[in-house]
């Protein structure tokens, strides 16, 4: 057998550790009939069989940022003879979020009160514990760090506080 169309992973960018794989190839054979075609799934970077299917969907448990995700097509004829196709795509990262839970939206602050700022990150290839969450006020500047910041030393005037999650 012969591969008439290559190997190819679809999506082949703009995968990410939950994306859903389809790997796709056409193979003809001389000899007549229509080869059997195999698939082979693995994270190149980890060396992990990752299925023999012809679609597979990534998780995090399985796949990082910058793996390389190949896939094997084996065409197979009736006679024993075989000929084989690759392709590969990389994981790329996915930018965490933010959502912040405290306080609400336009809350006024009494000079002098104590007031949390709270919020909640999440990144779909990145345990929580590894994201750095940083506080700001338009007037005072850095706050703090971590999901959740306490002040009571704000300066009097109308603030506009942001929380910034990287990875």
């Amino acid at each position: 057998p012969e591969f008439s169309v290559a190997a190819a992973i679809t999506p082949s960018t703009g995968v990410t550790t939950s994306s859903d794989l389809l790997c796709s190839a056409t193979a003809t054979d001389a000899d007549g009939g229509t080869p059997e075609l195999s698939f082979a799934w693995q994270n190149t970077t980890a060396g992990v069989s990752l299925g023999i299917v012809e679609a597979i969907t990534l998780a995090a448990s399985s796949s990082s940022p910058a793996d390389d995700i190949s896939c094997t097509v084996t065409a197979t004829d009736s006679d024993g003879g075989a000929a084989t196709s690759m392709a590969s795509v990389e994981v790329e990262n996915t930018a965490p979020t933010i959502e912040s839970t405290a306080p609400a939206a336009d809350t006024l602050i009494n000079d002098g009160t104590t007031v949390t700022f709270a919020a909640t990150a999440s990144d779909d290839d990145e345990d929580e514990s590894d994201l750095a969450v940083n506080w700001s006020s338009s007037i005072d500047g850095a706050l703090g760090t971590g999901t959740s910041v306490s002040t009571s030393t704000l300066s009097t005037a109308v603030h506009s506080v942001t929380a910034t999650v990287t990875d």
